[in-house]
Protein backbone atom coordinates (compact mmCIF):
# COMPACT_ATOMS: atom_id res chain seq x y z
CA UNK A 1 0.00 0.00 0.00
CA UNK A 2 2.81 2.45 0.88
CA UNK A 3 4.48 1.82 -2.49
CA UNK A 4 1.22 2.55 -4.29
CA UNK A 5 0.66 5.72 -2.28
CA UNK A 6 4.16 6.93 -3.12
CA UNK A 7 3.48 6.11 -6.78
CA UNK A 8 0.27 8.19 -6.78
CA UNK A 9 1.96 11.10 -4.98
CA UNK A 10 4.83 10.96 -7.48
CA UNK A 11 2.40 11.01 -10.38
CA UNK A 12 0.59 13.99 -8.89
CA UNK A 13 3.80 15.88 -8.02
CA UNK A 14 5.16 15.45 -11.55
CA UNK A 15 1.93 16.68 -13.15
CA UNK A 16 1.73 19.60 -10.69
CA UNK A 17 5.29 20.76 -11.46
CA UNK A 18 4.59 20.45 -15.20
CA UNK A 19 1.45 22.58 -14.84
CA UNK A 20 3.27 25.08 -12.62
CA UNK A 21 5.89 25.54 -15.32
CA UNK A 22 3.20 26.11 -17.95
CA UNK A 23 1.24 28.66 -15.92
CA UNK A 24 4.38 30.46 -14.75
CA UNK A 25 5.47 30.81 -18.36
CA UNK A 26 2.05 32.13 -19.42
CA UNK A 27 1.87 34.66 -16.59
CA UNK A 28 5.48 35.70 -17.18
CA UNK A 29 4.91 36.32 -20.88
CA UNK A 30 1.81 38.34 -19.98
CA UNK A 31 4.01 40.72 -17.96
CA UNK A 32 6.70 41.18 -20.63
CA UNK A 33 4.87 44.09 -22.30
CA UNK A 34 4.82 46.39 -19.24
CA UNK A 35 8.43 45.37 -18.52
CA UNK A 36 9.46 46.30 -22.06
CA UNK A 37 7.61 49.60 -21.66
CA UNK A 38 9.60 50.36 -18.51
CA UNK A 39 12.88 49.79 -20.38
CA UNK A 40 12.08 51.39 -23.74
CA UNK A 41 9.73 54.26 -22.95
CA UNK A 42 10.58 55.08 -19.34
CA UNK A 43 14.34 54.61 -19.43
CA UNK A 44 14.61 52.28 -16.43
CA UNK A 45 17.84 50.25 -16.28
CA UNK A 46 17.74 46.50 -16.73
CA UNK A 47 18.76 45.76 -13.11
CA UNK A 48 15.84 47.77 -11.71
CA UNK A 49 13.46 46.01 -14.09
CA UNK A 50 14.78 42.57 -13.09
CA UNK A 51 14.27 43.47 -9.43
CA UNK A 52 10.72 44.63 -10.19
CA UNK A 53 10.10 41.36 -12.00
CA UNK A 54 11.40 39.39 -9.02
CA UNK A 55 9.10 41.32 -6.68
CA UNK A 56 6.18 40.30 -8.90
CA UNK A 57 6.75 36.54 -8.49
CA UNK A 58 5.02 36.06 -5.08
CA UNK A 59 1.83 37.74 -6.30
CA UNK A 60 1.88 35.45 -9.35
CA UNK A 61 2.13 32.39 -7.07
CA UNK A 62 -1.21 33.39 -5.53
CA UNK A 63 -2.85 32.40 -8.82
CA UNK A 64 -0.41 30.02 -10.54
CA UNK A 65 -0.19 27.51 -7.66
CA UNK A 66 -3.97 26.85 -7.34
CA UNK A 67 -4.26 26.68 -11.14
CA UNK A 68 -1.39 24.20 -11.28
CA UNK A 69 -2.89 22.11 -8.47
CA UNK A 70 -6.13 21.76 -10.42
CA UNK A 71 -4.48 20.93 -13.74
CA UNK A 72 -1.94 18.62 -12.09
CA UNK A 73 -4.72 16.69 -10.35
CA UNK A 74 -6.68 16.30 -13.59
CA UNK A 75 -3.58 15.19 -15.51
CA UNK A 76 -2.35 12.72 -12.89
CA UNK A 77 -5.63 11.02 -11.98
CA UNK A 78 -6.89 11.23 -15.55
CA UNK A 79 -3.85 9.24 -16.67
CA UNK A 80 -4.25 6.70 -13.85
CA UNK A 81 -7.93 6.22 -14.73
CA UNK A 82 -7.33 6.07 -18.50
CA UNK A 83 -4.72 3.31 -18.07
CA UNK A 84 -7.12 1.45 -15.74
CA UNK A 85 -4.58 1.60 -12.92
CA UNK A 86 -7.02 3.32 -10.58
CA UNK A 87 -9.76 0.80 -11.37
CA UNK A 88 -7.35 -2.07 -10.72
CA UNK A 89 -6.46 -0.63 -7.31
CA UNK A 90 -10.11 -0.20 -6.37
CA UNK A 91 -11.18 -3.65 -7.65
CA UNK A 92 -8.40 -5.23 -5.61
CA UNK A 93 -10.10 -3.96 -2.46
CA UNK A 94 -8.09 -0.79 -1.82
CA UNK A 95 -9.97 2.14 -0.31
CA UNK A 96 -10.13 5.31 -2.45
CA UNK A 97 -9.93 7.59 0.58
CA UNK A 98 -6.79 5.87 1.87
CA UNK A 99 -5.21 5.90 -1.58
CA UNK A 100 -5.75 9.61 -2.09
CA UNK A 101 -5.11 10.78 1.49
CA UNK A 102 -1.39 11.52 0.88
CA UNK A 103 -2.34 13.78 -2.05
CA UNK A 104 -4.94 15.55 0.11
CA UNK A 105 -2.36 16.03 2.88
CA UNK A 106 0.14 17.38 0.34
CA UNK A 107 -2.49 19.79 -1.02
CA UNK A 108 -3.21 20.95 2.54
CA UNK A 109 0.50 21.61 3.09
CA UNK A 110 0.67 23.60 -0.15
CA UNK A 111 -2.37 25.58 1.00
CA UNK A 112 -0.60 26.45 4.25
CA UNK A 113 2.45 27.57 2.29
CA UNK A 114 0.28 29.71 -0.01
CA UNK A 115 -1.42 31.28 3.01
CA UNK A 116 2.00 32.35 4.29
CA UNK A 117 2.95 33.71 0.86
CA UNK A 118 -0.35 35.60 0.48
CA UNK A 119 -0.17 37.11 3.96
CA UNK A 120 3.50 38.00 4.39
CA UNK A 121 5.53 37.69 1.20
CA UNK A 122 3.15 38.84 -1.57
CA UNK A 123 1.99 41.84 0.49
CA UNK A 124 5.48 43.05 1.37
CA UNK A 125 6.84 42.41 -2.13
CA UNK A 126 3.84 44.16 -3.71
CA UNK A 127 4.33 47.24 -1.54
CA UNK A 128 8.08 47.23 -2.23
CA UNK A 129 7.39 47.00 -5.96
CA UNK A 130 5.10 50.06 -5.86
CA UNK A 131 7.62 51.97 -3.75
CA UNK A 132 10.41 51.09 -6.16
CA UNK A 133 8.37 52.38 -9.11
CA UNK A 134 8.12 55.71 -7.28
CA UNK A 135 11.89 55.74 -6.71
CA UNK A 136 12.51 55.06 -10.39
CA UNK A 137 10.19 57.97 -11.10
CA UNK A 138 12.33 60.29 -8.95
CA UNK A 139 15.47 59.25 -10.81
CA UNK A 140 13.62 59.25 -14.13
CA UNK A 141 10.58 61.57 -13.82
CA UNK A 142 9.08 60.39 -17.11
CA UNK A 143 8.47 56.99 -15.46
CA UNK A 144 6.04 58.62 -13.03
CA UNK A 145 3.69 59.86 -15.73
CA UNK A 146 1.25 57.52 -17.49
CA UNK A 147 -0.70 58.83 -20.50
CA UNK A 148 -4.41 59.08 -19.70
CA UNK A 149 -3.80 59.20 -15.93
CA UNK A 150 -3.79 62.19 -13.58
CA UNK A 151 -0.35 62.27 -11.91
CA UNK A 152 0.67 64.41 -8.95
CA UNK A 153 4.08 65.82 -9.80
CA UNK A 154 5.38 67.88 -6.89
CA UNK A 155 2.81 70.66 -6.47
CA UNK A 156 1.38 70.07 -9.95
CA UNK A 157 -1.17 67.64 -11.34
CA UNK A 158 -0.32 66.53 -14.88
CA UNK A 159 -2.52 64.84 -17.45
CA UNK A 160 -1.05 63.82 -20.83
CA UNK A 161 -2.94 62.26 -23.73
CA UNK A 162 0.20 60.72 -25.20
CA UNK A 163 3.93 60.22 -24.60
CA UNK A 164 7.10 59.63 -26.56
CA UNK A 165 10.37 59.02 -24.66
CA UNK A 166 10.98 62.24 -22.63
CA UNK A 167 8.25 64.21 -24.37
CA UNK A 168 4.57 64.34 -23.42
CA UNK A 169 1.90 65.13 -25.99
CA UNK A 170 -1.26 67.24 -25.56
CA UNK A 171 -0.72 68.06 -21.90
CA UNK A 172 -2.81 69.67 -19.16
CA UNK A 173 -1.01 70.96 -16.06
CA UNK A 174 -3.12 71.96 -13.05
CA UNK A 175 -1.75 74.08 -10.19
CA UNK A 176 -4.18 73.81 -7.26
CA UNK A 177 -3.90 76.32 -4.45
CA UNK A 178 -5.89 76.15 -1.23
CA UNK A 179 -8.59 78.79 -1.08
CA UNK A 180 -8.00 79.89 -4.70
CA UNK A 181 -9.16 78.73 -8.15
CA UNK A 182 -6.99 76.10 -9.82
CA UNK A 183 -4.68 77.50 -12.45
CA UNK A 184 -4.38 75.53 -15.72
CA UNK A 185 -1.65 75.37 -18.36
CA UNK A 186 -2.31 73.66 -21.70
CA UNK A 187 0.55 72.71 -24.06
CA UNK A 188 0.92 70.79 -27.31
CA UNK A 189 4.03 69.11 -25.92
CA UNK A 190 6.14 69.07 -22.77
CA UNK A 191 9.78 68.04 -22.61
CA UNK A 192 11.03 66.78 -19.24
CA UNK A 193 14.61 67.74 -18.43
CA UNK A 194 16.38 66.67 -15.20
CA UNK A 195 19.12 69.03 -13.97
CA UNK A 196 21.08 66.83 -11.60
CA UNK A 197 23.38 69.57 -10.30
CA UNK A 198 20.50 71.65 -8.93
CA UNK A 199 18.31 68.63 -8.16
CA UNK A 200 15.41 70.11 -10.14
CA UNK A 201 13.22 69.08 -13.07
CA UNK A 202 12.34 71.47 -15.88
CA UNK A 203 9.01 71.12 -17.66
CA UNK A 204 9.68 72.77 -21.02
CA UNK A 205 6.32 73.47 -22.67
CA UNK A 206 5.73 74.26 -26.31
CA UNK A 207 2.79 75.96 -28.07
CA UNK A 208 0.07 76.41 -25.50
CA UNK A 209 -2.00 78.60 -23.23
CA UNK A 210 -1.39 79.55 -19.62
CA UNK A 211 -3.87 80.96 -17.15
CA UNK A 212 -2.22 83.88 -15.33
CA UNK A 213 -3.54 85.57 -12.22
CA UNK A 214 -4.83 89.10 -12.50
CA UNK A 215 -2.56 91.49 -10.59
CA UNK A 216 -5.62 93.28 -9.19
CA UNK A 217 -7.78 90.26 -8.29
CA UNK A 218 -6.19 86.86 -7.40
CA UNK A 219 -9.49 85.10 -8.15
CA UNK A 220 -9.46 86.23 -11.78
CA UNK A 221 -7.31 84.77 -14.57
CA UNK A 222 -6.48 85.80 -18.11
CA UNK A 223 -5.18 83.52 -20.88
CA UNK A 224 -1.65 83.95 -22.14
CA UNK A 225 -0.62 82.23 -25.38
CA UNK A 226 2.98 81.08 -25.53
CA UNK A 227 5.49 79.42 -27.81
CA UNK A 228 7.83 78.38 -24.99
CA UNK A 229 6.98 78.16 -21.31
CA UNK A 230 8.97 76.56 -18.50
CA UNK A 231 8.06 75.28 -15.05
CA UNK A 232 10.56 74.05 -12.46
CA UNK A 233 9.89 71.32 -9.90
CA UNK A 234 12.22 70.54 -7.00
CA UNK A 235 13.04 66.84 -6.56
CA UNK A 236 12.38 67.15 -2.82
CA UNK A 237 8.78 68.17 -3.57
CA UNK A 238 8.32 65.04 -5.70
CA UNK A 239 9.80 62.83 -2.99
CA UNK A 240 7.36 64.27 -0.45
CA UNK A 241 4.39 63.74 -2.77
CA UNK A 242 5.66 60.24 -3.56
CA UNK A 243 5.48 59.03 0.04
CA UNK A 244 3.08 56.14 -0.19
CA UNK A 245 0.92 54.28 2.27
CA UNK A 246 0.03 50.61 2.05
CA UNK A 247 -3.11 49.75 0.15
CA UNK A 248 -5.52 47.25 1.68
CA UNK A 249 -4.24 44.38 -0.47
CA UNK A 250 -0.65 45.20 0.61
CA UNK A 251 -1.35 44.78 4.32
CA UNK A 252 -0.82 41.64 6.36
CA UNK A 253 -3.61 39.98 8.30
CA UNK A 254 -2.31 41.52 11.55
CA UNK A 255 -2.30 45.00 10.01
CA UNK A 256 -5.79 44.51 8.62
CA UNK A 257 -7.02 43.25 12.00
CA UNK A 258 -5.67 46.44 13.58
CA UNK A 259 -7.50 48.55 10.99
CA UNK A 260 -10.71 46.61 11.65
CA UNK A 261 -10.48 47.33 15.38
CA UNK A 262 -10.02 51.02 14.63
CA UNK A 263 -12.83 51.18 12.07
CA UNK A 264 -15.11 49.06 14.24
CA UNK A 265 -15.14 51.75 16.91
CA UNK A 266 -16.81 54.13 14.45
CA UNK A 267 -20.58 53.78 14.23
CA UNK A 268 -22.32 53.27 10.90
CA UNK A 269 -21.90 51.13 7.81
CA UNK A 270 -18.38 51.49 6.42
CA UNK A 271 -17.21 50.10 3.07
CA UNK A 272 -13.56 50.23 4.16
CA UNK A 273 -14.35 48.02 7.15
CA UNK A 274 -15.94 45.42 4.89
CA UNK A 275 -13.03 45.63 2.45
CA UNK A 276 -10.54 44.92 5.25
CA UNK A 277 -12.61 41.96 6.45
CA UNK A 278 -12.90 40.59 2.92
CA UNK A 279 -9.16 40.98 2.31
CA UNK A 280 -8.31 38.88 5.37
CA UNK A 281 -10.60 36.05 4.30
CA UNK A 282 -9.56 36.38 0.66
CA UNK A 283 -5.90 35.73 1.47
CA UNK A 284 -6.81 32.50 3.28
CA UNK A 285 -9.57 31.45 0.86
CA UNK A 286 -7.27 31.72 -2.17
CA UNK A 287 -4.72 29.55 -0.39
CA UNK A 288 -7.40 27.02 0.62
CA UNK A 289 -8.48 26.76 -3.04
CA UNK A 290 -5.50 24.41 -3.54
CA UNK A 291 -7.19 21.83 -1.30
CA UNK A 292 -10.59 22.52 -2.91
CA UNK A 293 -9.21 21.93 -6.41
CA UNK A 294 -7.73 18.59 -5.36
CA UNK A 295 -11.07 17.49 -3.87
CA UNK A 296 -12.96 18.37 -7.04
CA UNK A 297 -10.21 17.44 -9.49
CA UNK A 298 -9.67 13.83 -8.38
CA UNK A 299 -13.27 12.55 -8.83
CA UNK A 300 -13.68 14.51 -12.08
CA UNK A 301 -10.52 13.00 -13.54
CA UNK A 302 -11.50 9.47 -12.48
CA UNK A 303 -15.02 9.92 -13.83
CA UNK A 304 -13.85 11.29 -17.20
CA UNK A 305 -10.85 8.87 -17.35
CA UNK A 306 -9.11 10.54 -20.28
CA UNK A 307 -5.33 10.86 -20.46
CA UNK A 308 -5.23 13.51 -23.20
CA UNK A 309 -3.78 16.77 -21.90
CA UNK A 310 -6.18 18.79 -24.07
CA UNK A 311 -9.14 17.23 -22.27
CA UNK A 312 -7.60 17.98 -18.87
CA UNK A 313 -6.92 21.57 -19.92
CA UNK A 314 -10.52 21.90 -21.08
CA UNK A 315 -12.04 20.49 -17.88
CA UNK A 316 -9.64 22.58 -15.80
CA UNK A 317 -10.63 25.71 -17.70
CA UNK A 318 -14.33 25.06 -17.03
CA UNK A 319 -13.80 24.38 -13.32
CA UNK A 320 -11.53 27.39 -12.96
CA UNK A 321 -14.02 29.59 -14.80
CA UNK A 322 -16.88 28.48 -12.54
CA UNK A 323 -14.73 28.95 -9.44
CA UNK A 324 -13.63 32.47 -10.37
CA UNK A 325 -17.15 33.44 -11.40
CA UNK A 326 -18.39 32.42 -7.95
CA UNK A 327 -15.38 34.00 -6.25
CA UNK A 328 -15.80 37.41 -7.89
CA UNK A 329 -19.56 37.31 -7.33
CA UNK A 330 -19.00 36.59 -3.65
CA UNK A 331 -16.55 39.48 -3.34
CA UNK A 332 -19.02 41.91 -4.92
CA UNK A 333 -21.85 40.72 -2.66
CA UNK A 334 -19.58 40.99 0.38
CA UNK A 335 -18.42 44.50 -0.54
CA UNK A 336 -22.03 45.63 -1.02
CA UNK A 337 -23.02 44.23 2.35
CA UNK A 338 -25.53 41.82 0.77
CA UNK A 339 -23.84 38.89 2.50
CA UNK A 340 -21.27 38.81 5.33
CA UNK A 341 -17.70 39.58 4.15
CA UNK A 342 -16.39 36.17 5.25
CA UNK A 343 -19.08 34.39 3.22
CA UNK A 344 -18.30 36.51 0.17
CA UNK A 345 -14.66 35.44 0.24
CA UNK A 346 -15.39 31.77 0.99
CA UNK A 347 -18.50 31.27 -1.19
CA UNK A 348 -16.61 29.75 -4.14
CA UNK A 349 -14.63 27.38 -1.91
CA UNK A 350 -17.79 26.23 -0.12
CA UNK A 351 -19.79 25.55 -3.30
CA UNK A 352 -17.00 23.97 -5.37
CA UNK A 353 -15.64 22.08 -2.35
CA UNK A 354 -19.04 20.58 -1.49
CA UNK A 355 -19.49 19.56 -5.12
CA UNK A 356 -16.07 17.85 -5.07
CA UNK A 357 -16.80 16.04 -1.81
CA UNK A 358 -20.13 14.82 -3.24
CA UNK A 359 -18.44 13.46 -6.39
CA UNK A 360 -15.70 11.88 -4.29
CA UNK A 361 -18.32 10.20 -2.08
CA UNK A 362 -20.20 8.87 -5.13
CA UNK A 363 -17.08 7.33 -6.65
CA UNK A 364 -15.84 5.85 -3.38
CA UNK A 365 -19.21 4.10 -2.92
CA UNK A 366 -18.88 2.17 -6.17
Amino acid sequence: MDVIKRYIVGEFAGAFLFALGIFTLVFTVGNLIPVADFIINKGANIFSVLKLFGLLIPSLLTYTVPSSILLGTLLAFGRLAADSEMQAMLYSGMNLRRLTMPVIILAFAISMFCALVNDRIATEFGFEQRRMVKEIGVRNPRALIEPGVFTRFGGYIIFAYGAEKDRLKNVRVYLPKEGQPTRTVVAESVEIDFEKEKNVIHLKMRDGTSQEQSPTDPNLFYNLNFKNYEMTVNIDDIVKSSQIQKKIREKTIMELASDIRTLGSVKGDHLELRLCQIEIHKKIALAASCLVFVLVGMPLAIKIHRREKVTSFGVGLVVFGVYWGLFLTGLVLGENGTIPPWLGAWMANIIVGCFGIFLFWRISKR
